[in-house]
């Protein structure tokens, strides 16, 4: 596993902060809070987070209101996301295509403790980090997961968690759910 340096983890809090800060009514939120509920926030939402392009335009307004109906499954265990994929993609994604990443950040908001982001640069950045060739796929969500909680266990995690703690924000230093955000956002860069 890498192990990154101070210089490598600065950028990345920087970037986690700002996030955090911009979104943080809806990451402290119970359940996405107004994510959903709200569809300007929504728009907003899809259109920030760059997976916009991902959901056929004339139903993003029904997808949202399914995703509310949604939130319990899509966070229920590591493999919710990959359900809820399976149900919803042919229905709300372009030419069919898999929503997962738009799922994964809906359930990042609501349990930032337990989940983060399907990204293509930080999927890369993970089998880095994991001494994995880069472009190796992982078979769904759930695998992914399973390996970047093996990343946060260990070294790159670790790293990280300490760092921060040192050098964060009094309020968020403490909680997992922002340290994750940073190893998300770490990744991202590698």
């Amino acid at each position: 596993m890498i192990s990154p340096g101070d210089e490598d983890i600065e950028f990345p809090l920087c970037v986690a902060r700002k996030n955090w800060r911009d979104w943080q009514a809806v990451f402290e939120a119970e359940g996405c809070g107004e994510l959903l509920t709200q569809a300007q926030l929504f728009e907003e939402f899809l259109t920030e987070y760059g997976v916009a392009r991902t959901v056929v335009p004339a139903r993003r307004e029904q997808l949202r209101k399914r995703l509310i109906r949604n939130v319990a499954a899509l966070t229920n265990g590591d493999s919710g996301i990959d359900r809820v994929n399976r149900r919803l993609h042919r229905e709300f994604g372009i030419k069919g295509g898999k929503i997962i990443s738009l799922l994964s950040k809906v359930a990042a908001f609501a349990k930032p403790a337990q989940f983060v982001a399907w990204d293509e640069r930080a999927r890369k950045g993970l089998n880095i980090a994991l001494g994995k060739p880069p472009n190796k796929p992982f078979a769904n969500y759930a695998a992914y997961l399973v390996e970047f909680n093996r990343a946060w266990k260990g070294r790159p995690g670790k790293d990280i968690r300490t760092y921060v703690k040192a050098h964060g924000d009094r309020g968020l230093k403490m909680q997992p759910r922002f340290q994750r955000r940073v190893l998300d956002c770490y990744l991202m860069q590698l």
